[in-house]
């Protein structure tokens, strides 16, 4: 039991809060209309999607980082770099979420099983190759994001269009937020004296920041639908609330970055 624990804590349920974009983009998409029928199609989705994919593939980023973890400051309590958990029980357990996640998707649908292969894919291209590269690695991160709110524009239509703003808009939230999260890991290496083990630059990252908040607001005032633009001024307040809490916070800061992002 103590082991199925020590599993189950592994795979970052934390992390799965990002499944609010897929129901963002079927909502829009649905023209914000929301039955029975909507609810099991998203309950079906965040099963197969989050709790079956995705902990896989926390689970395999975590085998494939697992030396560099285990000198990081904060990562190295995870179970896997800890020694809590054997390396072939990782790979059994990522193997069998990923694998019964990509079966049971061709059972509920098209949509569902091309989407899932598509997150599978990218991931691995990101864990194996993107992630060596610095701030291209932030960048195909951040991708993900208005992927999901696509995919749940995709759920309701076979063809989307209307609402690109929306999915620009969640991209440049997702990406100050991820650079937010290296600055984190630059501060925790200095912390432990291994600097040089970060290819960031606290000031690097605040100047990329600044200008990503300042497309935000640029592209606010293009044109754009009413719900582009109010999702557009709420990315932005998200984005300046987290900010300010990790720069002027010491409460929202340890809580991001020893509650969430550990």
């Amino acid at each position: 039991m103590e082991r199925f624990k020590i599993f189950l804590s592994s795979l970052k349920f934390r992390y799965h809060i990002t499944f609010l974009e897929v129901v963002l983009g079927y909502l829009v998409a649905n023209g914000f209309e929301f039955g029975i029928k909507d609810f099991l199609t998203l309950t079906a989705t965040f099963f197969v999607f989050c709790l079956l994919l995705y902990s896989g593939i926390y689970l395999f980023n975590d085998i494939f980082d697992l030396e560099k973890d285990k000198n990081h400051p904060r990562k190295k309590f995870r179970p896997l770099a800890a020694g809590k958990m054997e390396k072939n029980e990782a790979f059994i357990g990522s193997f069998a979420l990923i694998g019964s996640a990509l079966a049971i998707s061709m059972f509920l649908g098209f949509k569902i099983a091309i989407f899932a292969f598509i997150f599978l894919i990218f991931n691995v291209f990101y864990t194996i190759i993107f992630k060596k590269i610095p701030y291209l690695e932030v960048f195909a991160n951040a991708a993900t994001h208005p992927l999901r709110v696509f995919f749940g524009m995709a759920l309701v239509s076979s063809f989307v269009a209307g609402y690109p703003q929306i999915l620009f808009f969640d991209f440049l939230a997702a990406l100050s937020l991820s650079f937010l999260k290296r600055r984190n890991d630059l501060e925790q290496y200095i912390e432990c004296k291994k600097a040089d083990e970060s290819f960031y630059s606290a000031g690097t990252i605040d100047l990329l920041i600044f200008l990503i908040l300042s497309l935000n607001i640029y592209f606010i005032f293009m044109p754009n639908t009413d719900i582009s633009r109010l999702i557009g001024i709420l990315a932005f307040l998200a984005q300046i609330f987290v900010i300010s809490g990790v720069y002027f916070s010491k409460s929202i800061k340890k809580f991001l970055y020893y509650k969430i992002w550990k």
